[in-house]
């Protein structure tokens, strides 16, 4: 039983389309009403910010078209749950259909162990063809792989190879949406990891007992009843991508952009130190294991979880110069304030 208003159909175009590339069409054009309805949802969930439901609309619709050409990582965010954001990606996940795809969330990860480049690579193959790719909620410590979020978002042909089958190559066509309420670590040294990722905030709860300003009655017929105006969301995608088109880049959305810049300082702990507690010294030097003990010295002051000190010495060492002499390591040019 086919449950997407989207349905796919072989193409009948001769040469005008790619090999292997299918059509879809909106199979119950009486349904296309009701538009409005799904608009109010999403404008609910921004909180009442127009420009972030324009952002959002642009980059589910740009998404729709496949081109892959923004490399981004799209990061919707609450910092609690009940936020719309889930209802959001199933009920689009019933518009479209197979056209969107659940992965795991470890595949954008560090992992311990790096699996064999000829090993079989199934969760790789199946993103194939995706438009909208779902990563589901996260545990706290996690980190972001710098490389494999570059390798998923990057427009390079991918090579995977399903369960006992050849490798094979293709164009990827997903965008890479992931829902979570605590943000993952990340190497905020990385800036070509961090011109990829977006933070879409999603601040608003749908609770049974509303109390805060922020919080509104759950309805829990809401997704049923959104799935009603599958046709008409899938418009409403349509008009999203000729957004995207228009300028061939995303709007700008004020709310995303304060959003992402707060993420990347709050995990940019040793470099908070760094601008709070140091300063440049030319000539002056300071020893590795005074610059560690200030730095969790201020880390208990502030209430922050401190790293470990080979990562500290990591991580530091790229805001200073780290040189091993004979009395020890030192940084140099630096000093504490």
């Amino acid at each position: 039983m086919q449950t997407s208003v989207c349905q796919k159909s072989l193409p009948q175009t001769g040469p005008i389309l790619r090999e292997g590339y299918n059509t879809y069409s909106i199979t119950d054009l009486n349904a296309l009403a009701g538009g409005t309805y799904f608009q109010k949802f999403l404008l609910d969930i921004c909180g009442g910010d127009q420009a972030k439901a324009v952002y959002l609309q642009a980059i589910l619709g740009y998404a729709l078209t496949g081109k892959a050409t923004e490399h981004a990582l799209f990061i919707l965010h609450g910092p609690e749950g009940f936020n719309g954001k889930t209802t959001l990606a199933n009920v689009l996940s019933h518009v479209l259909g197979d056209l969107t795809h659940t992965i795991s969330v470890e595949m954008l990860l560090q992992q311990k162990f790096r699996r064999s480049p000829e090993a079989a690579s199934p969760a790789l193959m199946a993103l194939k063809g995706k438009r909208m790719v779902w990563s589901p909620e996260l545990d706290k410590e996690c980190t972001l792989s710098s490389s494999e979020v570059k390798r998923l978002t990057g427009g390079d042909i991918l090579t995977a190879r399903a369960v006992y089958e050849g490798q094979t190559t293709f164009r990827p066509t997903h965008t890479i949406f992931m829902l979570t309420n605590p943000l993952p670590d990340l190497d905020t040294n990385d800036a070509a990891l961090k011109e990829r990722i977006k933070v879409v905030p999603f601040d608003q709860r749908y609770v049974d007992d509303p109390k805060g300003p922020n919080e509104h009655q759950v309805d829990t017929d809401l997704p049923d009843k959104l799935k009603e105006k599958s046709a008409r969301i899938l418009v409403w995608l349509v008009q999203g991508a000729l957004i995207y088109g228009k300028n061939k880049k995303l709007p700008e959305c004020p709310a995303v952009i304060k959003d992402t810049q707060e993420y990347f300082a709050s995990k940019d702990v040793i470099g908070k130190f760094a601008e709070e507690c140091c300063f440049d010294s030319p000539g002056s030097k300071l020893k590795a294991s005074d610059a560690y003990n200030a730095y969790q010295q201020w880390c208990e002051e502030e209430g922050l979880q401190e790293e470990s000190s080979r990562v500290f010495g990591e991580k530091f060492s790229k805001l200073f110069k780290k040189k091993r002499e004979t009395d020890g390591i030192f940084y140099h040019d630096i000093g504490l304030k």
